[in-house]
């Protein structure tokens, strides 16, 4: 398995270092974690978003796994030497030039089981700096009713921000109650892993304007938590003030999560989709 970045970044983290472990553990297969040299061994080489001349070209069952909107040059490059492309979404799917499969992303930070209701308390945005503006304005609205607070790598907001590490996250997020999550101007093809990440750690996520995370709301009955203005926002952060609405949240949301991205679900399905290989 051959990542593009280090486990720091949550891409690689959940896609090849988390997904190795996992299938290491249940004893799927052997999963080896790069460098290159090691791919002349492997019987799957399993290529993490490389670039065209850290592409393995000399094996004959390889994959190649993309969760952006991903350079489509890069992308024709690897279609003439993989067998298949892996993706986190469908929307990225029709970005592949030849056959894809559905590799979800796992839930992050791993949870053995899903965590009970975090008191509430404020409103978090958590994430890279440069996605900050996707929530800014909701943001500084929420000022005039909660307390709101980032986790991110820089402080990004004037909101009290905690710098992120992956041993305190858990913690940090369930300080702040609730999570406010968006992909506004952003890709529409990115998948709900903060949203699965968040809600199976205790903490509901009230979100804005992202194909991914408004799919979720939807398919457990949870539309109202879905907001398009700073009014909605209010309602819905007020609504869930009441430790029964977080609870009834979580117990709608939490099984479903669990049920399709616990890490054995993505392990299983990755070995489906190794063994399916000619």
């Amino acid at each position: 398995m051959l990542p593009r970045y280090t486990a720091a970044a949550a891409s690689s983290r959940l896609r090849v270092f988390h997904l190795a472990v996992e299938v290491n553990r249940l004893c799927l297969a052997e999963c080896v974690i790069g460098p290159l040299q090691t791919s002349a061994m492997a019987d799957v080489v399993f290529m993490q978003k490389l670039d065209s001349q850290d592409i393995v070209r000399s094996h004959q069952r390889s994959l190649y796994d993309f969760d952006d909107v991903w350079d489509l040059a890069l992308l024709n490059d690897a279609a003439g030497t993989v067998q298949a492309f892996t993706v986190d979404t469908p929307r990225h799917g029709a970005l592949a030039p030849k056959h894809w499969e559905l590799l979800p992303d796992m839930i992050d930070y791993e949870p053995i089981a899903p965590w009970p209701a975090a008191d509430p308390s404020g409103l978090c945005w958590f994430g890279n700096f440069p996605n900050y503006a996707s929530v800014a304005d909701l943001m500084s609205r929420a000022g005039e009713f909660s307390a709101p607070m980032t986790i991110s790598d820089a402080d990004v907001s004037g909101f009290p921000n905690i710098h992120w590490s992956y041993r305190d996250f858990p913690d940090t997020l369930r300080s702040a109650g609730t999570a406010l999550l968006s992909h506004r101007w952003a890709d529409p093809g990115k998948s709900a892993n903060k949203m699965i990440a968040a809600v199976t750690l205790g903490v509901p996520c009230i979100i804005n304007e992202s194909p991914a995370y408004e799919a979720l709301a939807r398919a457990v009955g949870l539309e109202w938590a879905i907001v398009r203005d700073a009014r909605e926002l209010r309602e819905a952060w007020t609504r869930l003030q009441d430790s029964e609405e977080r609870r009834a949240y979580l117990a709608a949301i939490q099984p479903h999560v669990w049920d399709l991205y616990r890490p054995e679900t993505i392990a299983r399905r990755f070995m489906e989709i190794v063994e399916g290989l000619n």
